[in-house]
């Protein structure tokens, strides 16, 4: 009875801003036919709980990342011990990345901008905090994450667009790049009295 009521309930709301923002929460791939337990639908309904394949996934996904995490730390020691191991700072911060990512693209923000925001976020509020000891590798993971966001950020840039505005892609990208040079190198003329050439080649 309170089933049927819930169920219900669901069909009147199909229109509410709630209902949307929770279909928006699954993938296109989500409502292609798969196997599922006879009663899922019933106390799962969507778009309210996630389809028996995107818990599947979750759940497969969460035991690999324990059993890894589980092995790191037999290997590594209190490097990777909750909750101040550096190494589980890193994958506790590569994870709500991720997350926060996952939520700013159900908006019409890109996801990397969830990343960043969620980086920022943590280092803030000292969730994490990489000591000297692993400065090497904050440096060399910098380099990594710097080519994975223009990788993202080129990945998600619509052709079409650039094709219709390119001679505006252009300018946008010239001239304030050429802006700027110009002002570093005359701003280092009078500043600090190199040569014209040296200036030049400060930028």
């Amino acid at each position: 009875m309170v089933i049927s009521s819930f169920h219900d309930s669901i069909s009147e709301r199909k229109h509410s801003w709630w209902y949307s923002f929770f279909l928006k929460c699954h993938s296109d791939d989500e409502d292609k036919p798969s196997w599922q337990p006879k009663h899922w639908q019933k106390f799962c309904p969507h778009p309210f709980c996630p389809t028996y394949r995107q818990f599947s996934r979750i759940l497969g996904l969460g035991l690999i990342g324990i059993f890894s995490w589980c092995t790191l730390y037999t290997i590594v020691g209190n490097t990777a011990a909750p909750p101040d191991g550096k190494l589980f700072q890193l994958i506790l911060l590569s994870i709500c990345a991720h997350f926060g990512g996952w939520l700013m693209s159900l908006t019409t923000l890109p996801a990397l901008v969830g990343m960043l925001s969620t980086g920022l976020l943590f280092q803030n509020i000292k969730i994490v905090n990489i000591d000297e000891s692993f400065t090497e590798i904050i440096n060399e993971l910098s380099h990594v994450a710097l080519v994975v966001i223009l990788i993202r950020a080129g990945l998600d840039l619509d052709p079409p667009a650039l094709h219709r505005l390119k001679y505006t892609v252009i300018k946008l990208s010239l001239i304030p790049w050429i802006t700027e040079a110009g002002t570093v190198t005359v701003l280092s003329k009078y500043f600090f009295e190199h040569s014209l050439g040296l200036c030049c080649t400060t930028r």
